[in-house]
């Protein structure tokens, strides 16, 4: 996806339903957006404690703590989506030893799962 432009509400509240209403994607591509994600955050986040400091402008941001929750939460949701996929498809997926291990690195998120199907 696309990251909006930080500084417009609009198109940052496009973004969050967009996405939240986007098909869950395989994992690597969940971890990617996410890291994508995770941007947009760090930038509302410069942008809201910038605003701080200008007592003029602290109302322009007053919706960017609603939004960074919303994108966490929307971050939480895929990566659990795309975890559960993982676990559905675990039994295709695991090694000779009955285990499933994935490790998977972006560069403002790590991601880990190992699982042990011995029965």
């Amino acid at each position: 996806h696309v990251l909006p432009d930080a500084k417009s509400e609009a198109a940052v509240n496009t973004f969050i339903t967009e996405w939240g209403e986007a098909t869950v994607p395989v994992l690597e591509d969940a971890v990617g957006e996410c890291d994508k994600t995770s941007e947009l955050m760090r930038q509302l986040d410069e942008a809201r404690l910038m605003a701080q400091h200008a007592v003029r402008k602290r109302a322009e941001v007053a919706w960017e703590p609603g939004a960074l929750r919303e994108l966490g939460d929307l971050m939480r949701d895929k990566l659990d989506a795309a975890t559960a996929a993982v676990l559905h498809r675990s039994d295709e997926l695991a090694t000779a030893k009955n285990e499933l291990q994935l490790a998977l690195e972006a560069p403002s998120l790590k991601y880990a799962l190992w699982v042990n199907l011995a029965r």
